[in-house]
């Protein structure tokens, strides 16, 4: 995964923990699968604030959380088999609580 931060390694984790392929959330967003892959592997950035409003409706993520993960320096991955928690699990959880409630 993506070691640096920003809006792609963001976008690895949530869709991870969301269990949504780049098609998927490409589809939920609006926007094309090879942007998603773009945006993912660092080749795009600075993704437009529309953009960021459609990906917190579409994961239910808030755009605080989506910022944090993308400025999160460290380990930032989310392995569903795994037993610990890590930064992007702890973020996710935090962040959808106000969604569920």
């Amino acid at each position: 995964m993506n070691s640096k931060p920003g809006i792609g390694r963001a976008l690895r984790v949530i869709r991870a923990v969301r269990g949504i392929t780049q098609k998927e959330l490409a589809q939920r967003i609006g926007v094309k699968p090879s942007y998603i892959s773009l945006l993912e592997a660092g080749k795009r950035n600075n993704p437009s604030t529309e953009f960021l409003i459609r990906l917190s409706k579409a994961t239910c993520v808030s755009k605080v959380a989506i910022t944090a993960l993308s400025m999160s320096y460290g380990e930032l991955r989310y392995e569903p088999n795994e037993t610990k928690i890590n930064l992007g699990r702890f973020l996710l959880g935090f962040a959808t609580r106000e969604f569920s409630e």
